[in-house]
Parts: structure tokens; sequence; C-alpha cells
């Protein structure tokens, strides 16, 4: 007979529920558990806002309302590819919303980002609706890794935002497309010690996503009504044991995940220590080969004669440089040098020439 677990514990863990902790608020389990509801868009409009006050650059804006939508958009023709959507939804004025939530940093995740942006656009109009009607598509990206940007771009922004821009003039073609990434990582390295940053309401959000300073968001809910409700949120949901195994199985798969990368560039570092000692090797091998040449080349130009020719063969380009000098009698040509012989450096009859 099976007993049944304790109101107070996890069937999956053993936890007590009180031990609980939300380690990983960036997990898209417990993201959109808080932000993916009804009843939190005001927090979910407060933490957009703040990303966009947060970048003093490009049309400003401002959410005042909004409405969640079906996160799946389906495929417009048979062979398309749906897209699923962290949290999706829709402003008042019309503009459409995409948040995501990214915490490893698998390939083609700036190409998949981009291809949303596309197909929130190209599903805005219907027939009889002309171009000017078109609503800006944002997408609000949160990522748990630093990106990997190409060489000459790296900077300490931990918030960017991405328009189609000329690029000489940086004229803006047009301000409907808009990507933000934050990097929470990249924060906290470079902004949360900062003590002037904590009146900015940025600072509150990404101290709690981060989970980067607790003592300071439990001191900052005395005050902050959407901090408060955000504690009071995650409270209820590590009490919820259907939830709370959902998040531990999610957190197990990304760090998996994240291991198997890891081991996968130390295989690759390895393996490229390896094939650079063997590349070093053989081209030191070949220089050998090439000066051994470029010296016969003098001898033989400076009209050195010998009464037995020297021929410079490959194998021997590892031998200390007297041992590498062969002696053969007679008088060679390139017809007749032996295989691997240096072509080309015979010298008359007379007086011998060595190393």
């Amino acid at each position: 007979m099976i007993e049944e677990n304790s109101a107070e514990q996890s069937p999956a863990t053993g936890m007590d529920k009180e031990q609980r902790r939300v380690k990983n608020r960036l997990s898209d389990v417990f993201f959109k558990y808080v932000f993916a509801n009804k009843n939190n868009t005001d927090l979910l409009i407060d933490l957009l806002n703040s990303c966009f006050a947060a970048y003093p650059l490009g049309n400003r804006i401002v959410i005042e309302s909004l409405s969640l939508e079906d996160r799946e958009q389906d495929a417009m023709e048979y062979d398309d590819k749906t897209s699923f959507f962290d949290i999706y939804a829709t402003t008042a004025d019309g503009k459409d919303l995409d948040i995501e939530v990214q915490t490893v940093n698998k390939t083609g995740f700036l190409s998949r980002i981009f291809y949303y942006l596309t197909r929130m656009h190209a599903r805005k109009l219907t027939r009889g609706e002309g171009y000017t009607d078109l609503k800006p598509s944002i997408i609000v990206c949160f990522t748990d890794f630093e990106l990997k940007l190409p060489a000459g771009t790296e900077h300490r922004l931990y918030l960017r935002r991405y328009q189609m821009t000329e690029l000489t003039e940086r004229d803006v073609l047009t301000p409907n497309g808009d990507i933000f990434i934050i990097e929470v990582p990249k924060w906290i390295r470079e902004q949360s010690q900062i003590p002037e940053n904590k009146h900015r309401r940025i600072y509150r959000w990404m101290s709690y996503l981060s989970n980067n300073d607790p003592d300071y968001i439990r001191e900052i809910a005395q005050k902050d009504k959407h901090m408060q409700k955000l504690l009071e949120i995650e409270d209820r949901f590590t009490q919820d044991n259907a939830r709370w195994h959902a998040y531990l199985v999610r957190e197990k798969a990304a760090n998996d995940r994240i291991a198997e990368l890891q081991f996968a560039k130390e295989e690759g570092i390895e393996q490229g220590i390896e094939q650079g000692i063997e590349q070093g090797i053989e081209q030191e091998r070949e220089a050998k080969i090439a000066d051994h040449r470029t010296l016969l080349e003098k001898l033989g130009s400076r009209g050195l004669t010998a009464e037995k020719t020297v021929v410079l063969t490959e194998d021997s380009a590892e031998k200390p440089f007297p041992a590498i000098m062969r002696v053969w009698t007679g008088h060679y040509t390139d017809e007749n040098l032996p295989a691997g012989s240096h072509q080309g450096a015979s010298f008359p009859s007379g007086k011998l020439c060595s190393a």
C-alpha cells in the first residue's frame, strides 16, 4: 500500500513547502505563471514600461493597457511554420507585443526572434486595409545569458533596442518594428552595484528577475505594491505541487542542456589544442625543409663545386642540420635525382661541398 504524501511536502522532492524557493525567476514555467495571467497585467505593463523608459533613444513607447492573446500563431499556409510565443498581448492602440524569456543560448536564437517579428507584422492587415494602417510590432526578450555578437560589436549595454536603420546616417526606416533585448547577467555585472541606479524603476525589476539581491526586494516590497504582489504570487507558486514539479523538471532540462554545451565546448577546445600542436609541428618541419632548400640554392648560385653532389631529402628534415646533407656520387640532374630530393641542386665536379 502506498501512503499518501503529506500536504506539506512535494511528491517529487520530499521538500517541505516552506523550504521551496524560486531561484530562477527567468524559468519560462514561473515567468509565464506570473505574467501570462490576466489578473497580473498590471505587473506586465509596469515591467514593459520600465524597460522602454530605460532606453533613452528612439520614439517613446508607453503601454497604458493590454490584453493577453493566444500565444500560438497558426501557419498562414499549409506548409508554413507555426509560431509559439511565451506571452502575446495587444494594446488598446493596436500595438502587438511578444514577451520572451530565454535561459539557454540556442543556435538560431536571434534569427528566431527576427522571424517572430516578421510573423507578427505580416498578420496585421486584412483585405481592404492600407499599409498606413499598420501598427507597431514589439518584441521584448529577457535572456539569462550574454549574447555572443560578431567581432567588433561587443559592448557593455545590458539593454539594447533594434530597429531597421540606414547604417551610415542612422535614419530609422520605420518605427513599426522593435526588438528589445535585456541581458540579465550583463545587468548584474555592469549595473547592479551602482547605488544611484536604485531609484530607477528598471533597477527594481532587474533585481527581482535576477534574484541578485533578495534582501533589497523584501525591503522595497514594504512600500512597492508591485513587488509585494510579486512575492505573494511567488509564494502561491511554490505551494502548488504540480507547478513546482514542472518548474523543477524544466530547470533540470535547462541545466542538462548547459552542461552538454559546456562539455562540447571543452571537447572542442581540447581537440583544437591537439590539432594546433600537430599543425605547429608540421609547419616547423616544412619551414626547416624550406630553409635547407634555400641554402642549397645559394650554394649552387655561387658556383661552389663538389666531387659529390649534395642532395636534400624530405625525410631528413627533423635531423640535425649536418646530418641532413646526404652525399651522392656522380652528377645528378632533375631527371635522375632520387624522389623527394631538392630538384636542380647539382653542382659541377670538383670541390667537396659540406654543411
